[in-house]
């Protein structure tokens, strides 16, 4: 057994003991305070807008660009360099003026395939020429109706001689006269008035002729 003396002095170090862990546990309140203040003295910064972009992007460029929300393409297109075509599509003028200018070179084949199609009664695919009967038969109206439109728009007849030529089958000879009609003379077409005989298939290239004399 400890002597009595020594307990004594045991159960008197306990509580100071506590106060010491109390001291060393808690942080300084001095040095917490001055870190609130330094804390809530600096103002909060704003976050800066993100800049919206004036160039259009994706599909949908042209016709942003076209509506005003948007500047320009990336390709530097503006309002003014585009428009919509027939089918309500915002394109570029330059590519339109350009397509326009290369269609004119086809539309005649283009629209005399239309035309062949409507008088042999073609509906669905039918191939331009090849082996079979069918593709034949096409191929040749649409070169005859080509043809046709070609020497027409080479002589370059008046309204009523229009009219005239899309409803008659004119022969090569008929054809040469339209050619002929603006480069000689009123000599040229009384020879050839007497020359023709106005029965059978003349008809039609006499009635040419009367036309080209009024119209000169």
């Amino acid at each position: 057994m400890p002597p009595k003396g020594s307990m004594k002095v045991v159960g008197a170090a306990r509580p100071a003991m506590k106060v010491a862990m109390k001291q060393v546990g808690r942080p300084p309140m001095k040095k917490m305070n001055a870190m609130k203040k330094a804390g809530g003295a600096k103002p909060m910064k704003k976050k800066a807008m993100k800049k919206v972009s004036k160039i259009a992007k994706g599909k949908r460029a042209k016709s942003s660009v076209y509506r005003g929300t948007k500047e320009k393409t990336t390709g530097g297109l503006k309002k003014d360099d585009l428009r919509k075509n027939k089918n309500g599509k915002v394109v570029s003028v330059k590519a339109s003026n350009a397509g326009k200018k290369k269609f004119k070179f086809i539309k005649m084949w283009t629209d005399s395939v239309v035309q062949a199609r409507k008088y042999l009664e073609i509906r669905g695919f039918c191939p331009i020429g090849g082996n079979s009967a069918r593709g034949k038969s096409f191929l040749y109206k649409i070169r005859s109706f080509y043809q046709f439109k070609k020497n027409y728009e080479s002589a370059q007849l008046p309204l009523p001689l229009i009219c005239i030529c899309k409803s008659l089958n004119a022969s090569a000879s008929l054809w040469h006269c339209m050619h002929e009609r603006f480069r000689k003379s009123k000599q040229y077409y009384n020879r050839r008035m007497k020359n023709l005989s106005c029965t059978g298939s003349t008809c039609a290239e006499l009635v040419f002729v009367l036309l080209f004399m009024q119209y000169k």
